[in-house]
């Protein structure tokens, strides 16, 4: 029997214009970029030799500085060969293989992800199991707390970023210790919050 003329022309014609997902992507983006380029002219810049426009930082992203940072980028000091390091860089204990997770916690870590159970997103304010056991643990007669009024985040940068913006707006001022950790600054400068 032979092959109907029609599909095979179809199938053809349809492997010739079969392009990958990178090219669709590319196409995408660089349509995106010609968009606003056409919206907003005076605010892009085509650099020669260049299909990509540069675009101007945003007045939040210049505002956006971690005082640390800057001072630890500008570092040039050689350590001492005759002394060990002591490093007090990161707020992360964990980073230095010294203080591994509990075996308890590892094998809830495989189980968990060996059940799919928890494939993909989970609420954004925190699973209600953990945030009914972070109540459970910090209510008081006297100041009642429920799940509702609790919210989880990934990370103490996170938290102080959640908490400063929904207590604080622009011309706002928060107070915070000195000297302290240069974080609260980063996160309330973008947003017009004085620090003191």
């Amino acid at each position: 029997m032979k092959p109907d003329r029609s599909s095979t022309k179809a199938a053809k014609l349809q492997s010739q214009q079969r392009i990958s997902r990178e090219e669709i992507d590319e196409r995408l983006i660089m349509h995106e970029i010609d968009v606003f380029a056409k919206t907003h002219p005076n605010m892009v810049t085509i650099v020669e030799d260049s299909e990509w426009p540069v675009l101007p930082q945003s007045k939040h992203s210049l505002n956006t500085v971690n005082p640390i940072r800057k001072i630890a980028d500008a570092m040039a000091v050689q350590p001492n060969p005759e002394k060990s390091l002591l490093k007090l860089h990161l707020g992360d204990p964990s980073i230095s293989g010294k203080f591994p997770p509990p075996r308890v916690a590892i094998d809830a870590m495989k189980e968990a992800v060996e059940s799919h159970m928890w494939d993909g997103y989970g609420p954004s304010v925190g699973a209600v199991a953990a945030r009914e056991a972070v109540a459970q643990r910090y209510t008081h007669p006297e100041a009642p707390v429920t799940a509702d009024d609790v919210v989880l985040a990934s990370g103490c940068s996170h938290a102080l970023q959640m908490a400063i913006e929904a207590v604080a707006g622009p011309g706002d001022n928060i107070l915070v210790p000195h000297p302290g950790f240069p974080l609260y600054s980063t996160l309330c400068r973008p947003h017009g919050i004085e620090v003191r």
